[in-house]
């Protein structure tokens, strides 16, 4: 569900599609049950687009106010809460950035991160989205291999790349040093997460900030500033080429607890912060903000990230980080790690894809 948020082009007709859902529990008790409403008057895609649509960059106007309607998910015919959504006029191909202005009942006006941005954006936390560029399927690998046969190889891509970067964006580095990895004897690269997290410096990314996109320091390259997604396409589907598999390192337990205008957007987009349903103390707490799995809206949103990674990207598995965070032994309805390993589970074997406990 949520994979399908945040800012898309519209096929290719060089318009943008903004969306942002909010979870609300008096239309579906099964969002959440700690957490109150977001107390939102109205919401505002700002960003540097503004002016190839004739208005000021990074101000609010009417014109890009987005339409709340209620949203109901097609994958399962249950309506869950409410849709902002809007739709720009043609955008010139390039890579733009925004956020979203929140204005609410009581407290002043908020910039807020989308948290279901594709990309990560140059400055400022900012979210993004690219019209044009480059596309191509995820390749999936031919012939998967049980983790135990795996010759396994951690990668940092900043580490990785930082003595022999020239002048070209990160992933394309590692792509170019995959016949260096192969010789050695790789069958499997496990990277570091390359979603983006606060900050545009250095950083292993273990305090995220947004799931769904990519680390623009990662992406960047001079040549060409829409190539971002493809590139990293093309490194897995490089890998795969020589049998070597892709692992993710999922980092589900916390987000970062930075401030509104560079932090997780599911928490400042409430007008009171702590009443975010997707926060809250769970189990092992000792990073950032906690992420609550006793509530259904973040459980959906954790299940849709993975998802995506493997469907849209074609990896073939996720290393899950700080386990005993989401763990829930005692919990007799299972949240946490184990529901959300079970669903994942449920959802490969419905593609018919072979989920062996050494794979995924």
């Amino acid at each position: 569900m949520y994979q399908q948020f945040g800012a898309r082009e519209v096929g290719d007709t060089r318009t943008a599609r903004f969306r942002l859902f909010i979870p609300d529990n008096t239309v579906d008790p099964g969002q959440y049950t700690a957490g109150k409403s977001p107390n939102i008057t109205t919401v505002h895609v700002v960003g540097d687009f503004q002016s190839d649509l004739g208005k000021t960059d990074w101000a609010v106007d009417p014109l890009f106010e987005m339409k709340k309607s209620k949203f109901t998910d097609p994958e399962d015919g249950k309506t869950k809460g409410w849709l902002y959504e809007i739709v720009t006029g043609v955008l010139p191909e390039g890579f733009y950035q925004y956020k979203f202005q929140i204005t609410y009942t009581t407290k002043p006006p908020r910039l807020v991160c989308d948290p279901c941005t594709r990309y990560g954006g140059a400055t400022d936390q900012n979210s993004a989205f690219v019209i044009g560029g480059p596309k191509m399927v995820a390749v999936p690998l031919a012939a998967p291999k049980p983790l135990e046969q795996l010759i396994l190889y951690e990668l940092m891509i900043d580490d990785f790349t930082a003595t022999i970067l020239g002048n070209k964006a990160r992933l394309d580095v590692v792509r170019n040093k995959l016949d260096y990895l192969a010789d050695l004897g790789v069958t499997a690269i496990q990277f570091m997460p390359w979603t983006q997290w606060t900050g545009e410096n250095y950083d292993w990314g273990y305090t995220p900030q947004d799931y769904f996109g990519v680390a623009f320091r990662y992406t960047l390259n001079p040549a060409d500033e829409t190539e971002k997604l493809f590139l990293l396409k093309q490194v897995i589907a490089e890998c795969h080429a020589r049998g070597i598999h892709v692992f993710l390192d999922g980092v589900f337990d916390h987000v970062t607890d930075t401030g509104s205008e560079n932090g997780f957007g599911y928490y400042w987009v409430w007008e009171n912060p702590e009443d975010s349903p997707y926060i809250g103390n769970f189990e092992q707490h000792l990073f950032g903000l906690d992420l609550n799995y006793a509530n259904g809206c973040l459980a959906q949103f954790i299940f849709d990230v993975c998802r995506y990674w493997i469907e849209d990207f074609a990896i073939d598995g996720i290393r899950f980080d700080d386990t005993l965070g989401f763990y829930a032994p005692e919990d007799p309805e299972k949240h946490g790690l184990a529901s959300l390993v079970t669903s994942l589970k449920s959802w490969l074997e419905e593609k018919g894809i072979d989920n062996q406990p050494s794979q995924y």
